[in-house]
């Protein structure tokens, strides 16, 4: 049930229809099978959304219809499948190409936060190994060390790790960069290859 300030009433979505972000659905709104209502779409109250059709976004109080979507008969709209492309290749594995499974999708993610996290992590560790071996190497005991001493040592320790791991990563990106995508050409470059080529 949906409601207004006036009345309470229900919104139906039928097999195969798709609702997008930031819709919204006022009382008796009737979404048929396969219809499509786009991001931002806002309904009129007791709204039809016909079977097939495409809506998106709003315009003087009601979603632009795109596509108005089956003209024949119902039957041709109660015949066609819900099951759309992508769920044909990510659900049913029916894709000519290989799809990553939603676990797979999940273990890509926690391998990238992982990744994020310990390339921070490691330029911390090393600045505190470095600033600790030289403390050490300075002769001092343990308890000769203060906070202003720790920190002469540690921080600028860390801007040249921190920096140096940046510039090293910076590297390996754009080399990666260059080995899956190509080496990105000045538009001068391009333009004399292709004169040249004429």
């Amino acid at each position: 049930m949906c409601a207004d300030r006036d009345e309470a009433l229900p919104v139906r979505i039928e097999s195969g229809a798709n609702i997008s972000d930031r819709c919204v659905l006022l009382p008796g709104v009737v979404v048929e099978r396969n219809a499509v209502l786009g991001s931002g779409g806002m309904t009129r109250k007791g709204m039809v959304l016909p079977a097939g059709s495409k809506w998106v976004g709003s315009c003087d109080g009601g979603p632009v219809n795109l596509d108005p979507g089956y003209k024949s008969t119902s039957a041709e709209a109660a015949s066609e499948s819900t099951i759309k492309p992508f769920g044909r290749a990510h659900n049913m594995g029916l894709a000519p190409y290989h799809v990553v499974p939603g676990w797979g999708h999940g273990l890509i993610w926690a391998v990238f936060q992982n990744s994020a996290v310990s390339f921070r992590a490691i330029t911390l560790t090393m600045s505190l190994a470095l600033a600790t071996a030289m403390l050490r190497a300075s002769g001092r005991t343990s308890g000769e060390y203060s906070l202003v001493l720790v920190s002469a040592k540690l921080v600028p320790v860390f801007v040249v790790v921190q920096n140096l791991a940046t510039l090293l990563f910076l590297v390996v990106d754009v080399a990666c960069k260059w080995i899956i995508m190509g080496r990105r050409y000045q538009v001068t470059e391009i333009l004399k290859r292709t004169l040249n080529g004429w």
